[in-house]
């Protein structure tokens, strides 16, 4: 088991490439971010079960592959599937302005920011231990 003092990040980081190869680190990273988000994704689809309609919005749910965002290993949200529903969850999330130009907030406004942040700690727990197990383990 390898042990590294925390003197920041990018010298933690440094100390982990000296003992990994960058392929093996970014399977960590990889893993340690999928399961972060699984965790989200439970938290979201509890939220969304609260406030669903049709449950279209639940069952379009969905999270990208790990990739590479401005520099930065990343895996974003998405809602994709038939019945479109990211056009809703975008006028919910954010609210709307109707036609006569009153500002609205429907019913489920801003809970899926609420969620991720509320559960922003216990997300970044879950990534650090899964990345401190795939790299003991």
């Amino acid at each position: 088991m390898f042990k590294f003092e925390l003197k920041g990040v990018e010298q933690t980081i440094q100390d982990l490439e000296a003992h990994f190869s960058p392929a093996a680190l970014l399977k960590a990273k990889d893993k340690a971010l999928t399961k972060g988000a699984e965790f989200l994704k439970d938290k979201l689809y509890i939220m969304l079960d609260q406030t669903k309609d049709t449950g279209a919005a639940r069952d379009e749910l969905t999270f990208s592959k790990p990739q590479w965002i401005d520099g930065e290993r990343v895996i974003t949200l998405h809602w994709r599937g038939n019945k479109d529903r990211y056009r809703v969850i975008h006028l919910i999330e954010n609210g709307f302005y109707d036609r006569s130009g009153n500002f609205k907030k429907p019913e489920g406004y801003g809970q899926i920011e609420n969620v991720l942040a509320a559960n922003r700690v216990e997300y970044i727990k879950i990534v650090a231990d899964e990345l401190q197990r795939q790299i003991a383990g």
